[in-house]
């Protein structure tokens, strides 16, 4: 274990001590498996350590391996150092960390969202907001997008893309989208000097308008986990601000049945993220059966007259 990684670990092995010090653990020795699966999971209490009493928020897969991964280290150093020669924690069970952290918005899911985010009848942010997400448009490029960029009247926006993810694109918009990102636009119409108006962000209000993109995305991360909040989807740990991208990806799937056409749709240069956001196997789908002999994967390949490199050329006449 390097010094930097115990730093960043000594707050979390301190409450591990607290922890096991209530079971009667005062030595590595009184450690053991059944311990250290308490401690991994746990609830967490509200100042988001584990909770002794059980009660508070319910500890995440992510968070239990992470206390997992933090023992194990701990104990490896421990065993290195000669404090002990085992290691309690490789006993400790958890469901495997997911490779995806969040679903796509059910239909009906999406459309609750659009409800509430007329909370008022004069809000114009939110439903702005959830309308181009759920087309498609990622954070990063809501932070980005300004009235110049909107052409509601055809029924597009321009998406500013987001580096190497997400390439720069035409969106097109629903009905909703549409009245939505109109009623922004003479929101900001009412509010702004004529000449100022095409410049100004879509859905960033802030006192600093040139405040970093990173900042800008945050906010606009928030706006989204408001409409999930008052959707009641805030309880749900598969549900981010991701899922109304991926919602979108599953209504353009449907429409086209085709991987690439989605991708260009999102910006996604990766087919394999797209089909992992629609749970596709698109490899599957499409695999192809060689020759016999030659499709099995384990059969060695006969390289029986071939030249390689350095090999000696046959004489003319040589058979």
């Amino acid at each position: 274990m390097s010094r930097l990684t115990l730093h960043k670990m000594a707050p979390a092995l301190r409450r591990f001590g607290a922890f096991a010090a209530v079971y009667g653990a005062e030595t590595l020795a009184d450690v053991d498996g059944d311990l250290c699966q308490r401690w991994c999971t746990a609830a967490k209490s509200k100042g988001r350590s584990p909770s002794l009493a059980g009660h508070g928020e319910r500890a995440s897969i992510a968070s239990s391996n992470a206390r997992k991964v933090m023992l194990h280290a701990f104990f490896t150093t421990c065993q290195a150092i000669g404090l002990t020669d085992r290691d309690p924690s490789v006993s400790v069970d958890l469901p495997p960390r997911t490779t995806r952290g969040y679903r796509p918005l059910t239909e009906a899911e999406a459309g609750r969202c659009r409800k509430v985010a007329h909370q008022r009848f004069s809000e114009t942010l939110l439903p702005a907001g959830t309308g181009l997400a759920l087309r498609g448009v990622t954070t990063a490029e809501m932070a980005a997008i300004r009235v110049q960029d909107c052409y509601p009247q055809s029924g597009r926006v321009w998406a500013h893309g987001g580096g190497v993810r997400t390439a720069p694109r035409w969106v097109a918009l629903d009905r909703y989208a549409v009245d939505a990102v109109t009623a922004r636009i003479a929101y900001h119409a009412a509010r702004v000097a004529p000449q100022d108006l095409p410049g100004t962000l879509l859905l960033y209000k802030p006192k600093n308008p040139d405040a970093p993109g990173q900042k800008r995305q945050g906010a606009t991360c928030m706006q989204l986990a408001r409409v999930l909040q008052l959707a009641g989807l805030a309880g749900d740990v598969t549900v981010r601000p991701g899922s109304f991208v991926e919602y979108a990806a599953t209504v353009l799937f449907a429409e086209s049945r085709n991987l690439p056409d989605v991708a260009a749709a999102l910006g996604m240069s990766s087919l394999d993220a797209i089909a992992d956001a629609l749970q596709h196997d698109w490899r599957t789908e499409h695999a192809v059966t060689g020759p016999p002999g030659v499709d099995a994967p384990n059969t060695p390949l006969s390289y029986a007259g071939v030249i390689r490199p350095g090999d000696e050329l046959p004489e003319p006449g040589d058979a």
